[in-house]
């Protein structure tokens, strides 16, 4: 090793490569160097000239060849080094959710004892993933995959054509392409057979566009065969394949979490309302009995006899079923507020221990200082203790608000609904998180297009709360690894048609992919620590209003779209 700080990366002909052809590229390389040119690492660029060309429109002309920006459009990335030891210091990225910072791996990676394997010396790797489902194509494409020459955005079935011809993982040393690594119909790594067994789990040897960087021979191990078609297959060349393959996991076991909470794979949508009320909706059951009857031989006024029996035994099963069906409901409102308060929790405990240590610390000297005044008159000490009193009073005042602000998430009992002023409790998220706003600089804004009188909605406070506290709290989530710009949360106001609709918005991230409607369902998160349960408690609540909740396309950030009842009915 000669001690030198090494970090290669893809810097030149992979990215060309794409552009015209790989080995067009690296044969171009190879005839320079042997013709005695010099060749620069970092950058070199392809043109076609068209000199005393017949044809007018190409007559003297040079065309740059430019490259599809394929590999920085990846829905993944895994890279970083191993030294010598089998330390490695890798780094993992999601480009499906770009807002948030790359997750730093520290590892050391064992290789098997049985002596078959060995450290290659110092490697550099660099692997990235490209999902294939159609929304995965179309994030891809919307992420910048543009012709070069047009500057258009190419189509879907473009876009598959240009992944399907470009893939596979090389490994080069000095820059240069050890053949045949890298090459589509060489799966040196055994991607494809694994994958047979967990399809949904694997990676496809397709869908990987890798480099892994060496050291010379005499520091690696790694020895090329004498005919010039890869690398003896020694213990240091299966040492390097362990090595990437433990890279291949780490970003398997991320990429099947995140696809897993982001419900990719279309399952489908799953509301517990509805499935409460399928339960006990009988319909099918007397269609069922009625298409029976018609197959038995019995005469028209006795088949409409039994049908009428059985109806009005199936509606009076209804009825008393109801009042389940009611009390089902209100448990898991309870249930699912108590959630949210438990979501909130961490702002509890700030605030609440806030105030409480104040008052724990205050409260003894404002006992001494009476005292010690009692005996012996001091007006310092008097107005001390009149200063302390008062602020003792505004902490315990900030704590009652506060328990006040919660107490319908923590009750054990719903109560009934009511007309509320949904302006109240946007505002009322807001305060509830307003250390956390305050942090972070968020600027927040309620939009005075409708009247006090025109705002109002009929609704159990409880699900106001959870609708808009869990907004919120998502927002401060996406907002907080947003880097540049000024922070933003903007809620406006609007009625039509009798109902009053609420559009929801903030400035972070946004959306990726075009599976909004998943985005409710429980167990759906783009957050690596989410729990998937906010915007699906948010729809609940909701769906009990007897309104409707939805996530909306917008190239500014998050939108969402909430539709009340209106006129408080």
């Amino acid at each position: 090793m000669d001690g030198t700080e090494w970090n290669p990366g893809p810097r030149i002909a992979p990215d060309y490569a794409i552009a015209a052809s790989r080995l067009l590229a690296e044969d171009v390389f190879e005839a320079a160097l042997k013709q005695g040119y010099k060749i620069s690492y970092d950058h070199f660029d392809i043109e076609i000239e068209f000199k005393d060309f017949p044809v007018l429109e190409y007559e003297n002309r040079n065309i740059k060849i430019k490259p599809f920006p394929v590999l920085d459009l990846y829905d993944y990335r895994i890279s970083g080094k191993v030294d010598e030891n089998g330390f490695a210091s890798i780094r993992f990225e999601n480009n499906n959710i770009p807002s948030l910072p790359p997750e730093n791996i520290s590892t050391k990676i064992v290789l098997p004892l049985d002596g078959s394997y060995s450290y290659p010396g110092e490697i550099y790797i660099d692997l990235r993933v490209y999902d294939r489902d159609p929304d995965s194509i179309d994030n891809i494409i919307h992420r910048g995959l543009k012709d070069p020459s047009t500057g258009e955005f190419v189509g879907k079935s473009e876009a598959r054509q240009i992944l399907n011809e470009y893939y596979g993982v090389g490994i080069y040393r000095e820059q240069f392409r050890i053949r045949p690594y890298g090459e589509q119909s060489f799966d040196w790594l055994d991607l494809d057979k694994l994958r047979v067994q967990k399809p949904a789990r694997k990676l496809g040897h397709n869908q990987v566009i890798g480099f892994v960087y060496i050291r010379p021979e005499e520091s690696s191990g790694l020895t090329e065969k004498s005919a010039r078609d890869g690398l003896t297959e020694n213990s240091y060349y299966y040492g390097l394949k362990q090595i990437v393959s433990r890279f291949i996991m780490e970003l398997e076991s991320r990429r099947v979490q995140y696809r897993e909470k982001t419900l990719k794979g279309g399952r489908a949508k799953n509301n517990i309302e509805d499935d409460i009320n399928h339960i006990f909706d009988f319909d099918n059951v007397s269609k069922h009995i009625k298409k029976e009857l018609d197959g038995i031989e019995i005469t028209k006024p006795q088949r409409e006899a039994v049908s009428n029996v059985i109806t009005v035994a199936l509606e009076v099963e209804r009825k008393n079923k109801s009042k389940i069906v009611k009390h089902i409901k209100e448990t898991i409102a309870i249930y699912q507020g108590q959630v949210t308060l438990g979501k909130i929790a961490h702002v509890l405990l700030h605030e609440g221990r806030k105030n409480i240590k104040y008052i724990s610390e205050t409260v003894p000297r404002v006992i001494k200082w009476s005292k010690e005044i009692s005996v012996n008159y001091d007006q310092e000490k008097l107005e001390r203790l009149e200063d302390r009193g008062e602020r003792t009073i505004n902490h315990a005042k900030a704590l009652s608000y506060l328990f006040k602000k919660i107490e319908p998430l923590a009750r054990t009992r719903r109560s009934p609904a009511k007309k509320h002023d949904v302006k109240k409790f946007i505002e009322e998220s807001f305060d509830l998180f307003s250390i956390e706003i305050k942090d972070l600089d968020i600027e927040c804004i309620v939009g005075e297009a409708l009247r006090q009188e025109e705002r109002v909605v009929f609704a159990n406070d409880l699900d106001l709360i959870t609708v808009f506290s869990n907004l919120t709290e998502n927002s401060i989530y996406w907002l907080r690894h947003k880097e540049t710009g000024k922070r933003k949360i903007q809620v406006d106001m609007y009625s039509e048609n009798g109902k009053i609709f609420v559009e929801y918005s903030d400035n972070g991230p946004g959306f990726q992919g075009s599976n909004l409607e998943s985005m409710f369902e429980p167990g759906y998160s783009a957050k690596p620590d989410g729990t998937g349960l906010g915007l699906a408690l948010a729809g609940e609540s909701m769906s009990r209003i007897g309104g409707s909740i939805e996530a909306i396309n917008s190239e500014n950030g998050a939108s969402f779209n909430i539709v009340f009842p209106g006129n408080g009915k």
